[in-house]
């Protein structure tokens, strides 16, 4: 529901499959791309990993993820900011905005 109350989801579950990976590639497929180590992905894997995508929503304050957790998901930042941060949240290492990404490395392992 990042759409003021549209439920993405649901909308997208009302269409047929091969309808849902091409609005999924013209919502998602530029941000995609802009991660270099997608760049090389061919269109099929492209495709696939779009379909992986899921929107979430976090409010300011909000932890993502935490200090020496072992990471599961990648992000990507479509809107707002996200602030890297020590554990406590006063020191803070990084802000990262739209286009950036982080949680990567669970990709790796």
């Amino acid at each position: 529901s990042r759409q003021g109350g549209v439920d993405e989801v649901e909308i997208m579950s009302e269409l047929p499959g091969p309808l849902q990976q091409r609005v999924a590639m013209c919502v998602n497929g530029v941000a995609l791309n802009s991660i270099p180590f997608f760049e090389a992905c061919d269109e099929g894997m492209q495709q696939y990993l779009v379909s992986m995508l899921n929107p979430r929503v976090f409010l300011p304050q909000d932890d993502i993820i935490q200090y020496g957790e072992v990471g599961k998901e990648m992000f990507m930042i479509e809107r707002g900011q996200v602030i890297i941060a020590n554990s406590d949240k006063r020191v803070s290492f990084a802000l990262l905005e739209e286009g950036d990404y982080f949680g990567e490395t669970c990709l790796l392992g």
